[in-house]
């Protein structure tokens, strides 16, 4: 019985360093994380497997977790993309979990006597394999929510500190090897129970804060998509009008325009066209596509990206008739462009500030692509770029809403200095 239970505990730790990944926001790419996460794992077992050659089974079982879960914390801490309290917060959630299912386990091991070895293997195997899959199938939810809130951790933390502490002060086995207190397991049935309620309480309340988060942050960008709008149309407004007034004033320019002939004055009639020239160019918005709306943002970024010494540089051929709406639209250009444009705005002297955007429908889908270059890291968090800055990253999940909304693709590379943003929808 005692190998069964050193493969017992040997396939516990290895499937728990597997779990603290999985929930563990990091800042490496999906590879290398499987790759330092499948190699942590199995030092760790051999960790357990040295414990048990060393001083037995019942010392691996009793205080093996004071040796694993050091090393377990300082080591996925060194890749993570979160510190402090909201770490602590991810590590008592994967140990949490992982003590309610070993406290099970080892009830039934000590009931079940040394009978049933390979069914304990096997219950093993399928209850923490359950947990993994289930960690893997919340990640990106728990991720947002860990990314998304800090102070909030703060008043949970201690809780489930205190929750995973009297787990293990009240744990029915482990100090008395083959004998199994019922009294102590109704407790820690009770505590488990209380720990599930109180994460179903957390996700809840956390899911609807998201969603009261991304209806307020589409409502802003809406209200400032409209306020651009308007603004757009009196900028049209004052073109058509300054139109009209030139149209009334022909008959003026005519007139001095033969006047500048007949003297032979053909340098002051040059002049005099050129301004003329100059003021009509002013005044009369550039035609980028057939969309009226995305006409009009296109037109108010390329002013935007001359004002920050960027060149736009934009190939758009877009309908009118489109798989999204026309708020959608607007919000995927304006979050795309307003980060592309800030970007290439911090590059350094001499760098080459051009933003290019292309945007066309083929085959009834709608392709964006936006290019532009930048200075420093971009760090990249589940094929998402992140910001550790207060305000910055709305414009990302903005755009990733509407992917999400309208089932479709989006990519962001970050290479050789260029950031570029694929959206298919």
């Amino acid at each position: 019985m005692q190998l069964g239970e050193l493969a017992a505990v040997v396939l516990q730790t290895f499937l728990m360093v597997l779990f603290v990944a999985v929930l563990t926001p990091l800042r490496l790419p999906e590879k290398r994380t499987a790759v330092i996460s499948l190699g942590l794992a199995l030092a760790l077992c051999a960790l357990a497997g040295f414990l048990f050659a060393w001083r037995g089974l019942v010392f691996l079982t009793t205080y093996g977790f004071l040796f694993v879960s050091p090393l377990l914390f300082i080591a996925f801490r060194l890749f993570s993309s979160v510190g402090g309290i909201r770490y602590l917060f991810v590590v008592l959630t994967a140990f949490l979990f992982h003590q309610m299912l070993r406290t099970l386990l080892s009830a039934f091991r000590i009931w079940a006597g040394g009978s049933f070895t390979m069914l304990y293997l096997l219950l093993n195997l399928l209850v923490f394999g359950l947990l993994l899959t289930g960690g893997i199938a919340i990640r990106r939810d728990f991720h947002k929510i860990v990314l998304a809130y800090r102070y909030e951790f703060i008043c949970l933390t201690p809780i489930f500190a205190l929750l995973l502490g009297m787990s293990l002060l009240f744990s029915p086995v482990g100090q008395k090897r083959g004998k199994l207190d019922p009294d102590l397991l109704l407790i820690t049935l009770g505590l488990d129970l209380l720990t599930i309620l109180f994460y179903l309480y957390v996700g809840v309340s956390f899911h609807s804060l998201g969603k009261l988060c991304d209806d307020t942050r589409e409502a802003t960008a809406l209200r400032l998509q409209m306020q651009e709008t308007q603004e757009h149309i009196a900028l049209l407004r004052t073109a058509q009008e300054r139109a009209a007034f030139y149209r009334h004033d022909l008959r003026h320019h005519v007139t001095l325009i033969r006047a500048f002939l007949d003297n032979g004055e053909t340098d002051q009639l040059r002049s005099y066209l050129d301004d003329i020239q100059t003021e009509l160019d002013g005044d009369t918005p550039e035609r980028f596509c057939q969309n009226e709306a995305a006409n009009l943002l296109l037109f108010s970024f390329m002013a935007k990206a001359a004002e920050a010494g960027v060149r736009l540089l934009a190939d758009a051929q877009i309908p009118h008739s489109l798989p999204i709406g026309t708020p959608a639209l607007c919000t995927l250009l304006s979050n795309a462009l307003e980060n592309a444009v800030t970007a290439a705005a911090q590059t350094g002297v001499g760098a080459e500030k051009e933003v290019h955007l292309t945007t066309r429908l083929e085959d009834g889908k709608l392709l964006l692509l936006v290019e532009n270059p930048y200075m420093g890291e971009v760090r990249l968090e589940n094929g998402l770029p992140r910001s550790n800055r207060p305000g910055h990253g709305l414009g990302i999940s903005s755009m990733e809403s509407i992917v999400k909304k309208y089932g479709g693709l989006s990519s962001y590379q970050a290479r050789d200095g260029r950031f570029t943003v694929r959206i298919v929808i």
